[in-house]
């Protein structure tokens, strides 16, 4: 299979023999999205003027301290306190019973709580990650029209969390012609029932394992099927948390 520069994440991601390949082209763009904020774009006047309006989600920020960029991100704090106060200078409080409003005359659409709340449950890095992710299911779908022998690597592979293996029945509803999805769900599809159905297996077994009359009884590789249950029913990352 010819490489391009669109495809390599996707073919390194299924040649990690991870319990899911997009979890792997996940983290891979996670990683690269927190990077890209402990660099210089910080400095950068668009990106300041997003973190300014978005703020980060308790995830990143705690990845972007322990990236030991400690002055990036005092600056990039800085300025968003900045604009969370300017938030909280133009509210005010009504006379009678209602919402605070955004700002002195503003109505209930303008409501303090609603604008605070779009601050916290936003995020650059998830956006730019959500953004970039997107691509790669893309580009997965043009692999598998374009990139015959790419099939044989879907096929090949150990399935897919349920969260991904979600969103690429989904995507691939819209992308691709009736007969193209006939052919991946068929494929994708199988790779999923062969991989919970050994998983099942390999939980089951470690549950026997806790039964001293099975003590000496091999687990055949069982000893990490809780994590890797995790890992394909919730995105649980083996290391961190969810993906």
């Amino acid at each position: 299979m010819k490489e391009k520069i669109y495809t390599i994440p996707i073919t390194d991601g299924f040649a990690q023999k991870t319990e899911c390949p997009f979890c792997a082209i996940y983290r891979k763009v996670e990683d690269d999205a927190v990077n890209f904020m402990l660099g210089p774009a910080y400095m950068d006047k668009d990106v300041r003027m997003r973190t300014n309006e978005t703020g980060f989600c308790p995830e990143h920020y705690k990845r972007l301290y322990d990236g030991q960029n400690r002055l990036g991100l005092a600056l990039t704090l800085h300025t968003h306190l900045h604009s969370v106060n300017g938030i909280l200078a133009a509210a005010s409080v009504p006379e009678r019973r209602g919402r605070i409003a955004r700002k002195p005359g503003g109505g209930a659409e303008s409501g303090l709580a609603g604008e605070i709340r779009k601050i916290y449950d936003s995020c650059f890095i998830c956006d730019r990650i959500g953004d970039n992710f997107g691509r790669y299911i893309e580009n997965f779908f043009y692999m598998w029209k374009h990139m015959p022998e790419f099939a044989e690597t879907v096929g090949n592979c150990r399935g897919f969390c349920l969260k991904h293996f979600t969103a690429l029945v989904e995507a691939g509803e819209k992308l691709l012609s009736a007969g193209d999805f006939h052919d991946f769900a068929e494929t994708a599809l199988r790779a999923q029932r062969d991989a919970f159905a050994a998983l099942e297996a390999d939980v089951g077994r470690f549950i026997q394992k806790f039964d001293y009359r099975n003590k000496d009884m091999p687990w055949d590789g069982a000893q990490d099927a809780v994590i890797r249950a995790l890992m394909r029913v919730a995105s649980v990352d083996a290391v961190g948390g969810p993906e």
